[in-house]
């Protein structure tokens, strides 16, 4: 379908053929026929035969993404593990451990909607950097509560025990 679109667009003669001798001679069969507009999402090669595509993704030129999501997956997987560990054995380690782990976890997760959803070709150059500080900033904001929490208080684990404790005897007293 996107080929009978592309094919649609391009310069016809008088009689309605596609004048492929035409572009030849240019050189214009050789990839360079379309001038690529990113910000807009279209491809051109005039004002008379502009084509609506998806523009294309650029790669970026910093980090290894595989890593970086082998390293998400071990961390998910991980939690599997963590959590029920931080409950058995509750300590400030294990508080610590769970802390980071579910602020890592979380931040990921949201970085990667935020990637992909608030895009520089939909809203600007500068809305996404804004976007992606502000996450960062949460994250470390989270992450130094909870690590304070976990020091100065009963701890992450203990509070839920105490919450869920709390919730079992309100609706003991409603029965």
């Amino acid at each position: 379908m996107a080929l009978a679109l592309v094919i649609r667009c391009l310069p016809r003669s008088m009689n309605g053929s596609i004048r492929t001798s035409h572009m030849w001679s240019k050189g214009q069969l050789n990839g360079s026929i379309f001038k690529h507009y990113p910000a807009a999402g279209l491809l051109a090669k005039d004002t008379n035969a502009m084509v609506a595509v998806a523009p294309r993704r650029e790669m970026s030129d910093g980090g290894d993404h595989v890593k970086l999501w082998t390293a998400e997956r071990a961390l998910s997987v991980g939690l599997l593990g963590i959590i029920p560990a931080a409950f058995i054995v509750p300590s400030p380690a294990m508080d610590y451990l769970l802390a980071v782990s579910l602020v890592m976890h979380c931040h990921w997760g949201i970085e990667a909607s935020v990637v992909d959803y608030i895009r520089p070709a939909i809203f600007g150059p500068v809305i996404p950097k804004v976007a992606i500080a502000s996450l960062y900033g949460l994250s470390i904001f989270a992450l130094g509560g909870l690590i304070y929490f976990s020091y100065s208080d009963v701890g992450l684990v203990n509070a839920v025990k105490m919450f869920w404790k709390f919730l079992l005897e309100d609706y003991s007293t409603l029965e």
